[in-house]
Protein backbone atom coordinates (compact mmCIF):
# COMPACT_ATOMS: atom_id res chain seq x y z
CA UNK A 1 0.00 0.00 0.00
CA UNK A 2 1.51 3.57 -0.80
CA UNK A 3 1.43 5.92 1.90
CA UNK A 4 -0.34 9.16 0.28
CA UNK A 5 0.73 11.17 2.90
CA UNK A 6 4.22 10.62 2.23
CA UNK A 7 4.08 11.75 -1.38
CA UNK A 8 1.67 14.68 -0.47
CA UNK A 9 4.97 16.52 1.67
CA UNK A 10 6.41 15.57 -1.72
CA UNK A 11 4.40 18.26 -3.88
CA UNK A 12 2.75 21.66 -3.74
CA UNK A 13 -0.76 21.43 -3.70
CA UNK A 14 -3.92 18.84 -3.59
CA UNK A 15 -3.26 15.64 -5.36
CA UNK A 16 -6.61 15.30 -7.34
CA UNK A 17 -5.73 12.08 -9.62
CA UNK A 18 -3.44 9.18 -8.64
CA UNK A 19 -2.65 6.03 -10.42
CA UNK A 20 -0.59 3.36 -10.55
CA UNK A 21 1.53 1.82 -13.65
CA UNK A 22 4.63 -0.27 -13.78
CA UNK A 23 6.00 0.21 -10.23
CA UNK A 24 5.42 3.59 -10.32
CA UNK A 25 2.62 6.15 -8.88
CA UNK A 26 1.61 9.31 -11.00
CA UNK A 27 -0.50 11.81 -9.36
CA UNK A 28 -1.61 14.86 -10.72
CA UNK A 29 -2.93 18.36 -9.15
CA UNK A 30 -4.41 21.58 -10.73
CA UNK A 31 -0.68 22.78 -11.63
CA UNK A 32 1.57 20.27 -11.07
CA UNK A 33 2.36 16.68 -11.94
CA UNK A 34 4.70 13.73 -10.58
CA UNK A 35 6.14 10.81 -11.01
CA UNK A 36 7.12 8.58 -7.79
CA UNK A 37 8.22 5.32 -7.11
CA UNK A 38 6.48 3.25 -5.71
CA UNK A 39 8.93 0.91 -3.79
CA UNK A 40 10.19 4.14 -1.92
CA UNK A 41 6.86 5.52 -1.12
CA UNK A 42 5.05 1.98 0.51
CA UNK A 43 3.76 2.01 4.30
CA UNK A 44 6.76 1.65 6.44
CA UNK A 45 4.42 -1.81 7.54
CA UNK A 46 4.50 -3.32 4.06
CA UNK A 47 7.86 -2.67 3.53
CA UNK A 48 8.57 -5.53 6.49
CA UNK A 49 5.73 -7.16 5.49
CA UNK A 50 7.09 -11.38 5.50
CA UNK A 51 3.15 -12.77 4.48
CA UNK A 52 2.56 -11.24 1.11
CA UNK A 53 0.20 -14.44 0.66
CA UNK A 54 -2.83 -15.14 3.25
CA UNK A 55 -1.30 -17.70 5.45
CA UNK A 56 -4.91 -19.29 5.83
CA UNK A 57 -7.84 -18.79 3.01
CA UNK A 58 -10.48 -21.07 1.91
CA UNK A 59 -10.43 -19.47 -1.34
CA UNK A 60 -7.25 -17.05 -3.34
CA UNK A 61 -8.06 -15.07 -5.43
CA UNK A 62 -5.22 -14.97 -7.48
CA UNK A 63 -1.77 -16.08 -8.10
CA UNK A 64 0.11 -16.53 -4.77
CA UNK A 65 2.90 -13.92 -4.17
CA UNK A 66 6.67 -14.97 -3.49
CA UNK A 67 6.84 -14.41 0.23
CA UNK A 68 9.60 -11.93 1.52
CA UNK A 69 11.69 -13.92 3.86
CA UNK A 70 14.71 -12.09 3.90
CA UNK A 71 13.25 -8.93 5.66
CA UNK A 72 14.40 -7.56 8.99
CA UNK A 73 11.26 -6.84 10.41
CA UNK A 74 12.86 -5.34 13.77
CA UNK A 75 15.39 -3.09 11.72
CA UNK A 76 13.84 -0.09 13.35
CA UNK A 77 13.64 -1.31 16.55
CA UNK A 78 17.25 -2.42 16.50
CA UNK A 79 18.03 0.90 15.85
CA UNK A 80 16.06 2.81 18.67
CA UNK A 81 17.88 -0.17 20.89
CA UNK A 82 21.65 1.87 20.20
CA UNK A 83 20.22 4.53 21.40
CA UNK A 84 21.11 5.83 25.29
CA UNK A 85 18.37 5.65 27.99
CA UNK A 86 17.75 9.19 27.80
CA UNK A 87 17.52 8.99 23.71
CA UNK A 88 14.77 6.40 24.01
CA UNK A 89 12.81 8.26 26.75
CA UNK A 90 13.34 11.39 24.56
CA UNK A 91 11.71 9.87 21.47
CA UNK A 92 9.43 8.03 23.14
CA UNK A 93 7.73 11.08 24.53
CA UNK A 94 8.36 13.14 21.67
CA UNK A 95 5.79 10.36 19.70
CA UNK A 96 3.08 9.91 22.20
CA UNK A 97 2.84 13.65 23.14
CA UNK A 98 1.46 13.98 19.26
CA UNK A 99 -1.42 12.12 20.24
CA UNK A 100 -5.14 13.28 21.08
CA UNK A 101 -6.31 10.73 22.18
CA UNK A 102 -9.18 10.22 19.26
CA UNK A 103 -8.39 6.09 20.14
CA UNK A 104 -8.35 5.84 16.01
CA UNK A 105 -5.16 3.42 16.33
CA UNK A 106 -7.57 0.85 18.58
CA UNK A 107 -10.88 1.23 16.78
CA UNK A 108 -8.82 0.53 13.02
CA UNK A 109 -6.84 -2.49 14.72
CA UNK A 110 -7.79 -5.88 13.51
CA UNK A 111 -6.57 -7.18 16.94
CA UNK A 112 -8.30 -5.24 19.37
CA UNK A 113 -11.70 -6.47 20.19
CA UNK A 114 -12.04 -5.80 23.89
CA UNK A 115 -15.92 -4.78 24.44
CA UNK A 116 -14.62 -2.41 26.62
CA UNK A 117 -11.40 -0.89 26.55
CA UNK A 118 -9.53 -0.39 29.94
CA UNK A 119 -9.45 3.47 28.96
CA UNK A 120 -13.27 3.34 29.25
CA UNK A 121 -13.82 1.54 32.19
CA UNK A 122 -14.30 3.87 35.10
CA UNK A 123 -14.55 1.13 37.35
CA UNK A 124 -11.48 1.06 38.37
CA UNK A 125 -10.53 4.32 36.73
CA UNK A 126 -6.90 3.47 34.92
CA UNK A 127 -6.13 6.98 33.42
CA UNK A 128 -7.64 10.09 33.37
CA UNK A 129 -9.08 11.79 29.79
CA UNK A 130 -6.95 14.42 29.27
CA UNK A 131 -3.45 14.91 27.77
CA UNK A 132 -1.11 14.85 30.65
CA UNK A 133 2.36 13.22 29.41
CA UNK A 134 1.76 10.42 32.17
CA UNK A 135 -1.35 9.71 30.97
CA UNK A 136 -0.37 9.65 27.24
CA UNK A 137 2.65 6.99 28.35
CA UNK A 138 0.09 5.13 30.08
CA UNK A 139 -2.12 4.35 26.54
CA UNK A 140 0.44 3.67 24.55
CA UNK A 141 2.33 1.37 26.97
CA UNK A 142 -0.69 0.03 27.88
CA UNK A 143 -1.85 -1.14 24.35
CA UNK A 144 1.32 -1.96 23.44
CA UNK A 145 1.39 -4.46 26.23
CA UNK A 146 -1.71 -5.62 25.19
CA UNK A 147 -1.04 -6.32 21.57
CA UNK A 148 2.48 -8.20 22.26
CA UNK A 149 2.97 -11.58 20.69
CA UNK A 150 -0.57 -10.53 18.54
CA UNK A 151 0.08 -7.92 16.38
CA UNK A 152 0.06 -8.78 12.79
CA UNK A 153 2.17 -5.86 11.98
CA UNK A 154 -0.94 -4.62 9.03
CA UNK A 155 -0.15 -1.25 10.01
CA UNK A 156 -3.77 0.08 10.17
CA UNK A 157 -3.00 1.92 13.37
CA UNK A 158 -0.52 4.47 12.13
CA UNK A 159 -2.71 4.73 8.75
CA UNK A 160 -5.57 5.81 11.04
CA UNK A 161 -3.60 8.04 13.31
CA UNK A 162 -4.48 11.70 11.90
CA UNK A 163 -1.37 12.37 14.18
CA UNK A 164 0.76 10.57 12.51
CA UNK A 165 2.34 8.90 15.57
CA UNK A 166 4.87 5.88 15.28
CA UNK A 167 2.62 3.70 16.65
CA UNK A 168 4.63 0.52 15.50
CA UNK A 169 7.78 1.55 16.51
CA UNK A 170 6.01 0.64 20.44
CA UNK A 171 4.66 -2.76 19.63
CA UNK A 172 7.69 -3.86 17.45
CA UNK A 173 9.46 -3.26 20.39
CA UNK A 174 7.35 -5.14 22.52
CA UNK A 175 6.72 -7.98 19.95
CA UNK A 176 10.43 -8.65 19.95
CA UNK A 177 10.92 -8.89 22.87
CA UNK A 178 8.04 -11.43 23.34
CA UNK A 179 9.49 -12.98 20.66
CA UNK A 180 13.09 -13.98 21.63
CA UNK A 181 11.72 -14.91 25.37
CA UNK A 182 8.57 -17.25 24.08
CA UNK A 183 9.97 -17.78 20.63
CA UNK A 184 6.71 -17.38 18.97
CA UNK A 185 5.96 -17.17 15.13
CA UNK A 186 2.96 -17.66 12.84
CA UNK A 187 2.06 -20.90 12.22
CA UNK A 188 5.18 -22.84 10.02
CA UNK A 189 4.14 -25.78 8.59
CA UNK A 190 7.53 -25.86 7.21
CA UNK A 191 9.72 -26.83 10.16
CA UNK A 192 11.11 -30.39 10.70
CA UNK A 193 10.21 -31.16 14.06
CA UNK A 194 9.37 -29.32 17.60
CA UNK A 195 12.04 -28.81 19.42
CA UNK A 196 9.70 -29.62 22.80
CA UNK A 197 8.08 -32.36 22.05
CA UNK A 198 4.08 -32.16 21.95
CA UNK A 199 3.45 -34.19 24.95
CA UNK A 200 3.73 -31.19 26.87
CA UNK A 201 -0.18 -30.32 25.71
CA UNK A 202 -1.24 -33.78 27.55
CA UNK A 203 1.51 -33.88 30.16
CA UNK A 204 2.54 -30.15 31.00
CA UNK A 205 6.08 -29.50 31.98
CA UNK A 206 4.36 -27.87 35.09
CA UNK A 207 0.99 -28.35 36.43
CA UNK A 208 -1.00 -27.61 38.76
CA UNK A 209 -2.86 -30.56 40.15
CA UNK A 210 -5.53 -28.61 42.26
CA UNK A 211 -5.63 -25.51 44.46
CA UNK A 212 -6.41 -25.24 48.67
CA UNK A 213 -7.55 -23.03 50.61
CA UNK A 214 -8.38 -23.04 54.52
CA UNK A 215 -9.29 -26.91 54.16
CA UNK A 216 -11.24 -26.24 51.08
CA UNK A 217 -9.69 -27.95 47.60
CA UNK A 218 -10.26 -27.07 43.89
CA UNK A 219 -9.09 -29.52 41.42
CA UNK A 220 -7.81 -28.57 38.24
CA UNK A 221 -8.58 -31.78 36.03
CA UNK A 222 -11.72 -30.50 34.06
CA UNK A 223 -10.84 -29.20 30.55
CA UNK A 224 -12.53 -26.09 30.00
CA UNK A 225 -11.79 -25.65 26.48
CA UNK A 226 -11.17 -28.13 23.36
CA UNK A 227 -7.84 -27.91 21.38
CA UNK A 228 -6.59 -28.51 18.21
CA UNK A 229 -2.68 -29.77 17.81
CA UNK A 230 -2.14 -28.71 14.02
CA UNK A 231 1.28 -30.42 12.54
CA UNK A 232 2.46 -32.90 15.17
CA UNK A 233 4.61 -35.69 13.30
CA UNK A 234 3.74 -39.15 13.23
CA UNK A 235 6.56 -39.89 15.56
CA UNK A 236 5.02 -37.62 18.10
CA UNK A 237 1.74 -38.85 17.98
CA UNK A 238 2.88 -42.45 17.94
CA UNK A 239 4.78 -41.27 21.74
CA UNK A 240 1.58 -39.79 22.22
CA UNK A 241 -0.13 -43.76 22.04
CA UNK A 242 2.95 -44.56 24.34
CA UNK A 243 1.88 -42.29 26.92
CA UNK A 244 -1.51 -43.49 26.59
CA UNK A 245 -0.73 -46.99 27.90
CA UNK A 246 1.01 -45.15 31.31
CA UNK A 247 -1.72 -42.77 31.94
CA UNK A 248 -5.28 -43.76 30.65
CA UNK A 249 -4.51 -48.03 30.41
CA UNK A 250 -4.71 -50.01 33.11
CA UNK A 251 -7.12 -49.76 36.31
CA UNK A 252 -5.78 -46.14 37.22
CA UNK A 253 -6.38 -43.42 34.95
CA UNK A 254 -4.46 -39.75 35.11
CA UNK A 255 -7.84 -37.30 35.10
CA UNK A 256 -5.63 -34.53 34.09
CA UNK A 257 -4.31 -36.52 31.32
CA UNK A 258 -6.68 -38.03 29.91
CA UNK A 259 -9.06 -35.06 30.06
CA UNK A 260 -6.79 -33.64 28.13
CA UNK A 261 -6.11 -36.34 25.35
CA UNK A 262 -10.34 -36.74 25.20
CA UNK A 263 -10.98 -33.17 24.55
CA UNK A 264 -7.83 -32.71 21.54
CA UNK A 265 -8.23 -33.23 18.01
CA UNK A 266 -4.87 -33.87 16.72
CA UNK A 267 -3.95 -32.78 13.21
CA UNK A 268 -0.83 -34.72 11.48
CA UNK A 269 1.85 -33.42 9.21
CA UNK A 270 3.39 -35.80 7.23
CA UNK A 271 7.44 -35.96 7.33
CA UNK A 272 8.67 -35.53 3.97
CA UNK A 273 11.87 -34.96 4.36
CA UNK A 274 13.06 -36.76 7.21
CA UNK A 275 16.37 -35.98 8.81
CA UNK A 276 19.83 -37.81 8.88
CA UNK A 277 18.67 -38.77 12.76
CA UNK A 278 15.29 -39.91 12.07
CA UNK A 279 14.76 -44.19 12.44
CA UNK A 280 10.54 -44.17 12.96
CA UNK A 281 10.93 -47.38 10.72
CA UNK A 282 12.93 -49.02 13.75
CA UNK A 283 9.86 -48.99 15.59
CA UNK A 284 7.28 -49.81 13.48
CA UNK A 285 6.00 -46.18 12.57
CA UNK A 286 6.71 -43.98 9.71
CA UNK A 287 6.77 -40.44 7.92
CA UNK A 288 3.37 -40.58 7.13
CA UNK A 289 2.00 -43.11 9.64
CA UNK A 290 -1.83 -42.51 10.60
CA UNK A 291 -1.79 -44.38 13.61
CA UNK A 292 -3.64 -42.02 16.50
CA UNK A 293 -4.11 -39.26 14.48
CA UNK A 294 -7.65 -37.93 13.32
CA UNK A 295 -6.19 -35.75 10.08
CA UNK A 296 -3.07 -36.35 8.42
CA UNK A 297 -2.25 -33.59 5.83
CA UNK A 298 0.57 -33.88 3.03
CA UNK A 299 2.57 -30.97 2.11
CA UNK A 300 2.49 -30.73 -1.43
CA UNK A 301 4.46 -27.94 -1.83
CA UNK A 302 1.50 -24.94 -3.11
CA UNK A 303 -1.27 -26.98 -1.03
CA UNK A 304 -1.81 -29.63 1.03
CA UNK A 305 -3.46 -33.07 0.79
CA UNK A 306 -5.83 -34.06 3.92
CA UNK A 307 -6.36 -37.60 4.95
CA UNK A 308 -9.40 -37.46 6.73
CA UNK A 309 -9.10 -40.93 9.63
CA UNK A 310 -11.37 -40.30 12.29
CA UNK A 311 -14.86 -39.30 13.13
CA UNK A 312 -13.88 -36.18 15.12
CA UNK A 313 -11.44 -35.33 11.83
CA UNK A 314 -14.02 -35.80 9.54
CA UNK A 315 -16.29 -33.12 11.73
CA UNK A 316 -13.29 -30.74 11.58
CA UNK A 317 -13.20 -30.83 7.60
CA UNK A 318 -16.98 -30.87 7.51
CA UNK A 319 -16.54 -30.78 3.26
CA UNK A 320 -15.18 -27.69 3.29
CA UNK A 321 -12.22 -28.33 1.04
CA UNK A 322 -12.35 -29.78 -2.54
CA UNK A 323 -12.72 -33.52 -3.53
CA UNK A 324 -8.49 -34.31 -4.44
CA UNK A 325 -7.99 -35.32 -8.11
CA UNK A 326 -6.17 -38.51 -8.76
CA UNK A 327 -3.43 -36.96 -9.99
CA UNK A 328 -2.73 -35.48 -6.60
CA UNK A 329 -3.72 -38.82 -4.73
CA UNK A 330 -0.93 -40.13 -6.93
CA UNK A 331 1.21 -37.06 -6.01
CA UNK A 332 1.19 -37.78 -2.66
CA UNK A 333 1.65 -41.43 -3.07
CA UNK A 334 5.44 -40.21 -4.56
CA UNK A 335 6.19 -37.88 -1.57
CA UNK A 336 5.32 -40.58 0.89
CA UNK A 337 7.12 -43.00 -1.01
CA UNK A 338 10.36 -41.03 -1.30
CA UNK A 339 10.43 -40.07 2.47
CA UNK A 340 10.54 -43.28 3.31
CA UNK A 341 13.34 -44.06 0.86
CA UNK A 342 15.32 -41.43 2.77
CA UNK A 343 15.38 -43.06 6.07
CA UNK A 344 18.48 -44.76 5.69
CA UNK A 345 19.06 -45.10 9.58
CA UNK A 346 18.32 -48.22 10.88
CA UNK A 347 18.20 -49.79 14.46
CA UNK A 348 17.88 -53.66 15.37
CA UNK A 349 15.91 -54.12 18.43
CA UNK A 350 15.23 -57.60 18.22
CA UNK A 351 16.38 -59.39 21.09
CA UNK A 352 17.40 -56.19 22.85
CA UNK A 353 15.48 -56.61 26.17
CA UNK A 354 16.37 -60.23 26.14
CA UNK A 355 20.63 -59.26 26.23
CA UNK A 356 19.58 -56.33 28.84
CA UNK A 357 18.14 -59.12 31.17
CA UNK A 358 21.62 -60.07 31.58
CA UNK A 359 23.38 -57.16 31.80
CA UNK A 360 22.26 -55.27 34.94
CA UNK A 361 25.77 -55.32 35.96
CA UNK A 362 27.90 -55.90 33.10
CA UNK A 363 31.17 -53.25 33.08
CA UNK A 364 29.16 -51.01 30.01
CA UNK A 365 27.45 -49.49 32.10
CA UNK A 366 30.77 -47.61 33.68
CA UNK A 367 32.39 -47.19 30.01
CA UNK A 368 29.17 -45.66 28.39
CA UNK A 369 28.37 -43.15 31.41
CA UNK A 370 31.70 -41.73 31.31
CA UNK A 371 30.76 -39.80 28.12
CA UNK A 372 27.05 -38.54 29.51
CA UNK A 373 27.08 -35.22 31.98
CA UNK A 374 24.19 -35.96 33.19
CA UNK A 375 21.84 -33.32 32.27
CA UNK A 376 18.43 -34.32 31.57
CA UNK A 377 18.28 -32.42 27.88
CA UNK A 378 17.46 -36.04 26.55
CA UNK A 379 14.94 -36.68 29.15
CA UNK A 380 13.38 -33.61 28.51
CA UNK A 381 13.20 -33.17 24.78
CA UNK A 382 12.24 -37.21 24.39
CA UNK A 383 8.07 -37.69 23.51
CA UNK A 384 7.95 -40.66 25.37
CA UNK A 385 9.39 -39.74 28.80
CA UNK A 386 7.31 -39.59 31.51
CA UNK A 387 9.05 -39.35 35.23
CA UNK A 388 7.71 -36.83 37.45
CA UNK A 389 8.01 -35.58 40.60
CA UNK A 390 5.23 -33.69 43.06
CA UNK A 391 5.79 -31.08 45.60
CA UNK A 392 3.08 -28.71 47.37
CA UNK A 393 3.60 -24.91 47.38
CA UNK A 394 1.89 -23.41 49.97
CA UNK A 395 2.11 -20.55 52.93
CA UNK A 396 -0.12 -20.65 55.87
CA UNK A 397 -3.47 -21.99 54.98
CA UNK A 398 -3.24 -21.70 50.67
CA UNK A 399 -1.26 -23.63 48.59
CA UNK A 400 -1.31 -25.83 45.50
CA UNK A 401 0.10 -28.89 44.48
CA UNK A 402 2.07 -28.97 41.92
CA UNK A 403 3.15 -32.04 39.00
CA UNK A 404 6.63 -31.13 37.43
CA UNK A 405 8.55 -33.46 35.21
CA UNK A 406 11.68 -34.99 36.42
CA UNK A 407 14.39 -37.18 34.89
CA UNK A 408 16.04 -40.13 36.12
CA UNK A 409 19.60 -38.22 34.88
CA UNK A 410 19.18 -36.30 37.75
CA UNK A 411 20.94 -37.22 41.72
CA UNK A 412 18.01 -35.90 43.38
CA UNK A 413 15.40 -38.06 41.26
CA UNK A 414 16.26 -41.16 44.00
CA UNK A 415 17.56 -40.07 46.81
CA UNK A 416 15.94 -41.20 50.34
CA UNK A 417 14.83 -38.75 53.19
CA UNK A 418 17.24 -40.81 55.14
CA UNK A 419 20.36 -39.75 53.01
CA UNK A 420 20.88 -43.01 50.89
CA UNK A 421 20.86 -43.25 46.73
CA UNK A 422 20.03 -46.21 44.97
CA UNK A 423 21.78 -44.62 42.21
CA UNK A 424 24.18 -42.52 43.47
CA UNK A 425 26.40 -41.78 40.60
CA UNK A 426 25.65 -41.48 36.69
CA UNK A 427 26.53 -45.22 36.15
CA UNK A 428 23.31 -46.43 37.43
CA UNK A 429 21.40 -43.61 35.96
CA UNK A 430 22.66 -43.85 32.82
CA UNK A 431 21.62 -48.18 33.28
CA UNK A 432 18.36 -46.92 34.84
CA UNK A 433 17.37 -44.41 31.45
CA UNK A 434 18.25 -47.21 28.97
CA UNK A 435 16.89 -50.02 30.81
CA UNK A 436 13.43 -48.11 31.46
CA UNK A 437 13.04 -47.74 27.46
CA UNK A 438 14.01 -51.15 25.90
CA UNK A 439 13.80 -53.46 29.14
CA UNK A 440 10.68 -52.54 31.87
CA UNK A 441 9.00 -50.54 29.45
CA UNK A 442 8.82 -53.87 26.99
CA UNK A 443 8.03 -55.73 29.86
CA UNK A 444 5.37 -53.87 31.27
CA UNK A 445 3.26 -52.83 27.53
CA UNK A 446 5.20 -55.19 24.97
CA UNK A 447 6.83 -52.46 23.19
CA UNK A 448 9.73 -50.16 22.89
CA UNK A 449 9.46 -46.30 24.67
CA UNK A 450 11.31 -45.19 21.84
CA UNK A 451 10.18 -43.64 18.49
CA UNK A 452 13.15 -42.98 16.98
CA UNK A 453 12.38 -39.27 17.00
CA UNK A 454 15.87 -38.32 16.72
CA UNK A 455 15.66 -35.77 19.56
CA UNK A 456 17.99 -37.17 21.96
CA UNK A 457 20.60 -37.48 19.26
CA UNK A 458 20.28 -33.39 17.96
CA UNK A 459 20.61 -32.38 21.07
CA UNK A 460 22.88 -34.22 23.40
CA UNK A 461 25.83 -31.49 24.46
CA UNK A 462 28.31 -34.23 24.04
CA UNK A 463 27.22 -36.02 21.35
CA UNK A 464 25.72 -39.56 22.71
CA UNK A 465 23.94 -41.66 19.79
CA UNK A 466 21.10 -44.16 20.72
CA UNK A 467 21.60 -45.56 18.07
CA UNK A 468 24.98 -46.69 18.60
CA UNK A 469 24.25 -47.83 22.21
CA UNK A 470 21.76 -50.09 20.84
CA UNK A 471 24.53 -51.60 18.86
CA UNK A 472 26.78 -51.77 21.07
CA UNK A 473 24.94 -53.54 23.42
CA UNK A 474 24.03 -56.34 20.85
CA UNK A 475 27.99 -56.68 20.63
CA UNK A 476 28.73 -57.07 24.25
Amino acid sequence: MVDRRKIEKEVEGEILQAKEKNGEVLVKGDDFEGVFKKEDYLYPSCKTCKYHSPVISDILIGEKIKENTHVDEYAEVKEYEKKSIDERREYFGREVDKCIRCYACRQACPMCYCEECFVDNSHPKWIEKGLDSSDLAAWHIMRAYHQAGRCVDCGACERACPMEVNLRFLTKKINKEVKDYFNFEQIDLSYQNSKKPPKEVFFPQSETMFNYKNGKVESTEKVKQKKILLGIRPCDVRANILLDKVFVGGDHKDVYYTNKRENTIIIGLGCSKPLSTCFCTSFGGGPFSKEGLDILLIDMKDEYLAQVITDKGREVLNHKFAEAAKEEVRLAEKIKSEAEKRIKSRVEIEGIKEKLDRMFEDPFWDKLSQKCIGCGTCSYLCPTCHCFDIADQALNSEGKRVRNWDSCMFPLFTLHTSGHNPRPTGKERMRQRVMHKFNYFVENYKEPACVGCGRCIINCPVNMDIRKVLKEILEV
